[in-house]
């Protein structure tokens, strides 16, 4: 038996739900101790780090390890857990984001792939929200870069008063709560490309997300804020920002895509996210038998 395996968790596992599959397809793991370092949301994939036997007291020599992620994230809809498994949220004027549809007439065309930090000749509303608010997307990823304080998400299992955020989130009482604050690092932001995406036509691939999630996550309440939101009337094209992101242990990246959000002036939330690397431990060497 390994000491360390190398999985690729699945979107809508969760890191237990994991290690148990891998139990079930290798008996000899059968009965076996395991733990993870480092864990992965919901509707994250990736790269999971599995300690066995006697190598589970060895967790706290990975914990710290940089990571590495592909991400997704949809610009003009924002959520209470910052990402799609969560209700979506109004924007709110009063932090002057603007509410969607964003994109409104202008060439097929007119979101390009963004490899240079010059102001892009967008057409419509994406690029009058952008173009107040701190440059292209490339330049407000890359003003992440550095060390900064991050707050915890509301919806997270860090513990405040004897309970983890999450908890005291869906029971209303988020807002009585001064949520705190952990040093965090983003090493690097690359390969930023942008693209439209119909709500309405990208209908499957958000259920498909939350119907996959097992456990409690509020899908029910979920699935019928995101029905709400692609049932309005008049809804147009958002856009979707990807790119490659290097962090420090500790990083939420579903913050960094909400504050991204915020910074730009649309709103922003997680659509998928894939762990690439852990340390010098990389997904193209996890176990495939």
């Amino acid at each position: 038996m390994k000491e360390l395996v190398l999985l690729d968790k699945q979107v809508g596992e969760t890191p237990l739900a994991c290690m148990e599959r891998f139990q079930a397809a290798h008996p000899e793991y059968a009965g076996v101790k395991m733990t993870y370092a480092g864990r992965l949301d919901p509707i994250a994939s990736g790269l999971l780090l599995v300690l066995t036997g006697d190598a589970v007291h060895t967790k706290d020599q990975f914990l710290g390890l940089s990571k590495t992620y592909e991400c997704t994230a949809i610009l003009g809809a924002s959520t209470d857990t910052y990402d799609v498994l969560g209700v979506p949220v109004p924007l709110r004027h009063s932090q002057g984001l603007v509410p969607p549809p964003l994109i409104r007439g202008g060439q097929a065309s007119g979101i390009p792939h963004l490899v240079e930090s010059s102001v892009s000749p967008w057409q419509g509303g994406v690029a009058e929200a952008l173009r107040g608010r701190g440059g292209t997307v490339k330049e407000a990823l890359q003003g992440f870069v550095g060390t900064f304080q991050q707050a915890y998400p509301p919806y997270s299992s860090k513990t405040v008063g004897g309970k983890q955020l999450h908890q005291i989130a869906r029971a209303g009482d988020i807002g009585n709560v001064d949520i705190p604050t952990h040093g965090v690092t983003v090493e690097g932001v690359w390969d930023v490309e942008m693209a439209r995406i119909s709500l309405r036509e990208n209908r499957a691939q958000i259920t498909g997300i939350i119907s996959h999630v097992q456990g409690d996550f509020r899908q029910k309440e979920i699935q019928e804020g995101w029905e709400g939101l692609l049932a309005k009337e008049g809804s147009e094209d958002l856009a979707t920002i990807s790119f490659t992101i290097s962090v420090s242990s500790g990083t939420y990246i579903r913050s960094i895509v909400h504050s991204l959000g915020e910074k730009l002036g649309t709103g922003a939330c997680l659509l998928s996210l894939r762990r690439t690397r852990v340390g010098n431990f990389t997904i193209d060497e996890v176990d495939k038998s």
